[in-house]
Parts: structure tokens; sequence; C-alpha cells
């Protein structure tokens, strides 16, 4: 059973000197917390028995970067929320973020993974990361964080971070609004991704006003259960609904809506010059995903590389060019083509060196036979 201490250890000789200058500085502040030692809590396993001993309850805490690593954020968020890259950096206007570096979380924060907290901002003196708050985690009374080691845990009040702590370090915290969607399993703790594969993620605690959530009468599931309802298209059809069963067939009748007279206003003006960028940065972050283990975001990226695809097929076909089912067409034939070994009666390869090379004499030959020899 973890016990609860208020305010810093007694014996701080065997405490680390970035977990005593936490301690320093919310004494120079006046601000009383609590504070419970236990295990690295590595694991939302172990938040959880954290989250019982403080009374509050896990969220996320998330290091971020732009594709260019030249903007850094510390993203805190609710832990039952899905942490979806495209809805933060469309609030913030920024390039599609991503976990950042865990060399730049020791260097700006003085932290090491796991122990993600937004107590290291007072070790960033140079202002280079931005602190991003999640709104629903101000209807808590109470907040919770790592020292900046994740063998302890402090609470304090949410008022005391907002008005006392944060303007002492510098920072000013950006409030985003971050969308519900409906959790696989009832857990607070169901996204164990994002707070476990990632060397640059944390968990916090947060103390729920109930009252005020009682009063209001709205909850992250209504919020949910108000957004899927109000989605439909312009037209009405009751296929084109988010979260519904969806085909190949009608990914390409979205398509075709998106680009016809009743369509968006973007996707009409895009050409295969204007699509260019976007299919180089889907792919770049198709494998951003693929570095940082990230299946969910994997997922994601492969659909908008997807789409790059079928809206340069779209726009071929408008012009009586060649239309998605030759795209499948060629691809199918050009695969059967090149593995004479698993189509064919060719003698199969022993190794992927050799299947390889294979692959690049049938293409060679390809080449010759259109005139295009190199």
């Amino acid at each position: 059973m973890l016990k609860i201490h208020d305010g810093r250890p007694e014996n701080i000789a065997d405490r680390l000197e970035k977990e005593v200058r936490t301690y320093d500085l919310l004494d120079a502040l006046g601000i009383k917390y609590q504070r419970v030692d236990h295990d690295a809590a590595m694991t939302m396993e172990a938040c959880r028995e954290i989250d019982e001993a403080l009374q509050t309850t896990v969220c996320k805490n998330l290091f971020l970067c732009n594709r260019q690593e030249t903007q850094f954020y510390l993203l805190m968020m609710p832990g039952e929320k899905k942490f979806k890259t495209k809805d933060i950096s469309a609030q913030l206007g920024v390039a599609r973020l991503s976990f950042a570096d865990e060399k730049y979380l020791e260097e700006f924060l003085d932290i090491t993974p796991g122990s993600v907290s937004v107590m290291g901002l007072m070790n960033d003196h140079e202002n280079r990361v931005q602190l991003v708050i999640d709104e629903d985690l101000l209807q808590g009374e109470e907040i919770g964080c790592h020292p900046c080691i994740n063998t302890s845990s402090i609470k304090v009040k949410l008022s005391d971070l907002l008005e006392k702590i944060l303007p002492q370090m510098g920072h000013v915290p950006i409030m985003v609004c971050l969308p519900w969607e409906a959790p696989t399993e009832p857990s607070a703790c169901s996204e164990v991704t994002y707070d476990t594969c990632s060397c640059t993620c944390g968990v916090t605690h947060v103390s729920e006003n109930v009252e005020n959530a009682e009063n209001t009468g709205k909850t992250g599931l209504d919020k949910n259960v108000i957004v899927d309802n109000d989605r439909q298209d312009s037209k009405g059809d009751k296929r084109h609904q988010e979260h519904l069963p969806h085909s190949y067939e009608e990914l390409l009748e979205l398509i075709t809506a998106l680009r016809g007279p009743e369509g968006c206003e973007w996707d009409k003006a895009q050409t295969h010059e204007t699509l260019k960028k976007c299919l180089t940065d889907e792919t770049e972050e198709v494998i951003q995903a693929i570095d940082h283990k990230d299946d969910e975001n994997l997922c994601e990226e492969l659909g908008d590389v997807l789409l790059q695809v079928v809206l340069h097929a779209e726009i071929a076909r408008e012009r009586g060019a060649f239309e998605m089912k030759d795209v499948i067409q060629m691809l199918c034939d050009k695969l059967i083509r090149r593995h004479p070994h698993v189509f064919g009666d060719v003698p199969k390869p022993t190794s992927p060196e050799e299947a390889l090379e294979l692959w690049r004499m049938v293409k060679q030959k390809e080449k010759e036979r259109k005139g295009q020899k190199g």
C-alpha cells in the first residue's frame, strides 16, 4: 500500500538533483503538495495504484515535435482520450506532429524516458518547449505529476500550477480542445500504447471535479455522442457517416463526390502537380509512424497515402486517361509477371537476395521491350 506524505522527503541524500529542484521550487512558491514514493511507473497498471493513492485519474503527457524537429511541445491530455496527430496539429497550426526523440527530452527538460512531466519545464530556460493543455483537464481541482523522476508522484492544486508554477517557469500554456472518441474498453487506462511504447511518453494524474461534470451535464462520452450523431454528408446519404462500416467502392464514391459539383472546393482544385507535395508529406508520415512503432498512426497514415493514390486516379479518370481499376489491373499484372517463381514455372530462389535479383532481371527485360534501356 502506497503511503501519502505531505511535502518534500525528510532525507534527500539519495534523491536526484532534478527531483530535489522540484521540491525546492514548490517550497519557494509556498505551495502545499502531497507526495507518494513508488517503484518506477513504466506501465498503466503501475499508474493505477498511484492513481488510487493520490485519488486522481490517469492522463497522458506526450513530448512531441514537428517534422523538422524545430518546434517542440509538451501535451497534457486525459488518459481516456485517443491521441491523433491530425487533431492537435490542426489546432496548433503546425505540420503533423510526432513523438520527439528522447535526446531532446533530456536536453530541454532534463527528463529521462518514462518520466515526462510538466515540472520538467523548470529546466527549459530558453523556452524551447511549448506547453499544450487539453481543456478537459481544467475540470479538475488538483493535478499530479512526477517530480522529474518516475519513482515519485506529487499532487498540487490546479490553480497553483496555472497561477504560480507556470508563471515562475516562464511558460504560458496553449489550450486546445481535443475530440473525444468512445474507448474500446471502459477503463480510463485503455490507451496503453502511448504510455508504454514510446520513449518520450509519461503519465500524470488529475483529480476530477465530479460536481462540475454533473452540473454541466456534459461528459467526454456526451461530447463524443454529439459529434457522431451530427456527422453526415451534405446530401444526407446515411451510408457516409463516420464509424459505420465502409468499403473500397464507397471510397471511390466519396472521392468522386468530393470532386463533384457539390463537393469540396479544395479537392476540386487539385491537380497531379499540386498533389505532389501532399504525396511526399504523407509518405514521410508513414515512415515516422513505422519508426515510432505506432500501429494506430501507421494505419491512419497508410490511409492518407491511399487517399493520394485514389485522388490521382480520379483526376486521371476525369481527363479520360485511366481510372482506379486500370491502376489495379496494371499492378496485379506486374506482380504476376515479376514473380514467375510463384505464379509461373521458374525455379524458386533460395534467398531474398536471389528473389530481388530475379525481380530486377524481369524489370530490365520489360524496359528493353519498351525501348527504355538502363
